[in-house]
C-alpha cells in the first residue's frame, strides 16, 4: 500500500485476476481520497479504468502462496470472465 497524503491512499492489489464489474478491464488496485483535498475528480475508483465500482475475482482458487489452482490454469478464466 502506498499513500501520498492522509486524504490520498493507492493500494494494489495481490490479486492478478481481479475485473472491474463495469467494463470487465483487469484492474490493478484501488484509489481511495476525498476529491476536494487530492484533486482527484472522484473519491474511490478501481485503478486503471477509474470505475467506482467493484472488483470481481474470475479465478475462486487463487491464493498468495500458490497462485491459480484451475484445472486447466488460467485457459479456465475465459469461460468465467463476467458478461
Amino acid at each position: 500500500m502506498t499513500t501520498h497524503t492522509g486524504t490520498h491512499v493507492a493500494t494494489s492489489f495481490a490479486n492478478p485476476y481481479l475485473v472491474c464489474s463495469l467494463c470487465h478491464q483487469t484492474t490493478t488496485g484501488f484509489h481511495q481520497g476525498d476529491p476536494s483535498a487530492c484533486g482527484c475528480e472522484t473519491g474511490n475508483w478501481l485503478v486503471p479504468c477509474h470505475h467506482a465500482a467493484e472488483a470481481i475475482d474470475i479465478c475462486w482458487s487463487w491464493s498468495p502462496a500458490d497462485g491459480c489452482q484451475c484445472p486447466n490454469g488460467p485457459a479456465d478464466h475465459a469461460s468465467h470472465t463476467p458478461a
